[in-house]
């Protein structure tokens, strides 16, 4: 015989291989599948689906079933490392002299 331990693992693997060989708690493999309708499903309104094609500052950007092509992402992506690089700059300027001002042509 077994450690207690080896046997509960046992135990937990003929059970696991009781309810998983079960052919009732299968999917269904014949007939049309069914739609399920979740009881907190919320319908998707028209207005909120995403257009094919965004004007934008950067130029059009195009989606193909909410997602962005490959070139819009670029395009997104090459933004946003300009973004970062300005905000980078600027906060490398630091602050300016409070005095500056009167320190001038005057």
């Amino acid at each position: 015989m077994g450690t207690p331990s080896q046997l509960s693992i046992c135990a937990v693997l003929a059970a696991l291989t009781t309810v998983t060989a079960s052919p009732s708690r299968g999917q269904q493999t014949t007939g049309s599948p069914s739609v399920t309708e979740y009881k907190m499903t919320t319908p998707m309104l028209p207005g909120i689906a995403v257009p094919d094609n965004v004007e934008t500052r950067l130029g059009t950007l195009h989606f193909f079933d909410g997602f962005p092509d490959k070139p819009s992402v670029e395009k997104l992506f090459d933004n946003l490392d300009f973004q970062r690089a300005v905000q980078a700059y600027l906060l490398a300027l630091g602050p300016g002299e409070p005095d500056g001002e009167s320190q001038g042509d005057a």
